[in-house]
């Protein structure tokens, strides 16, 4: 089968291992359960394995990570998903059965064959990072494809320790992943969504995910977007204030808030706002008495941290109060 030839302005590295992983998939194109499997279980052992550099290499990129948030929320995620799949993977393969208009097609039969789509590509985020390189892949494998993986240049020593990790146990025509700095030091996010992917998983902004999907346009490359945006709390008359500032203030506080669906405004009835803090204060002293110990997160990076004093100042200075928790 002939392939358009791949942009010159694309990095040679990235041409190369998309060309080599097209190839393989098209002397290969509908793996056996079997393979699928043992895929599976390489990349579960590749977070066994080497839990402690893994969570190690997060930490470096935050600057300060929990550990205990790091095994929780991405390390055992991660190993259960693909122990779900080895587990549920011979279903998802059959072939499932349709029914038809018996008025136009009588004597017909019509059938759904799960078959793999070829070269996936997946783009990142910093603040779950192994998280969303792992339960993507783990999908794209149980499907019969090959992966190629874009890592946030908030992630380096992470992206360099799974680039040396990964070859133990993938071949690089299977599974290949590549930092967001090229050689020269720029991004090469933007190219790398411009590779005519069979199918590319995007998780960022709204902002940058129309440029994502604006370059796979250019190819017909399905996309998947997930993206970030406003997700409010709202508290009923008849639901315990105590048990509803247990469980935002968790999801807040988890990660220092640096989740996509995290609570980022709350409402509550009507005179119940003190009382609501007074909560809030109170679960984070019990959690957190020292925020400098190492079990808080830190916020990623400088850039992060002044668009948050931004908000702050902006939202004082419309009236806002600011509450010291």
């Amino acid at each position: 089968m002939s392939h358009t030839p791949l942009p010159d302005h694309i990095p040679q590295a990235l041409r190369d291992c998309f060309s080599a992983q097209r190839a393989a998939f098209q002397n290969a194109r509908c793996p056996s359960l079997q393979e699928r499997r043992q895929d599976l279980r390489a990349l579960h052992r590749l977070l066994l394995e080497n839990r402690d550099a893994l969570v190690d290499a997060v930490n470096q990129d935050f600057g300060c990570r929990s550990r205990f948030e790091t095994l929780m929320t991405e390390l055992l995620q991660g190993q259960e998903a693909a122990l779900d799949a080895i587990k549920h993977l011979p279903s998802w393969m059959k072939r499932q059965r349709r029914a038809l208009d018996i008025t136009q097609y009588p004597l017909a039969s019509a059938y759904v064959m799960p078959q793999p789509l070829g070269v996936i590509g997946i783009v990142v985020p910093w603040n779950f990072p192994i998280g969303m390189t792992v339960q993507p892949m783990i999908a794209a494998l149980a499907a019969g494809n090959r992966v190629m993986v874009k890592m946030s240049e908030n992630s380096a020593h992470l992206a360099r320790l799974l680039q040396s990790l990964l070859p133990r146990y993938f071949a690089a025509d299977k599974v290949s992943l590549f930092q967001d700095a090229g050689e020269d030091g720029q991004s090469v996010g933007p190219l790398f969504t411009q590779l005519p992917f069979n199918h590319l998983f995007f998780t960022g902004s709204p902002q940058t995910g129309k440029a994502v999907m604006a370059n796979c346009a250019a190819n017909l490359t399905p996309v998947t977007l997930e993206l970030g945006g406003k997700s409010p709390a709202i508290v009923a008359p008849d639901y315990p204030l105590d048990t509803a500032a247990e469980r935002i203030m968790w999801v807040k506080m988890l990660n220092a808030g640096q989740i996509c669906t995290n609570v980022d405004y709350l409402f509550v009835p009507e005179g119940q706002e003190q009382a609501f803090i007074s909560h809030a204060q109170k679960i984070l002293a019990q959690r957190y008495p020292d925020l400098l110990n190492g079990d808080y997160t830190a916020i990623i990076d400088q850039r992060q941290y002044e668009r948050l004093q931004a908000m702050l100042a902006d939202a004082m200075a419309q009236g806002a109060q600011a509450v010291p928790l």
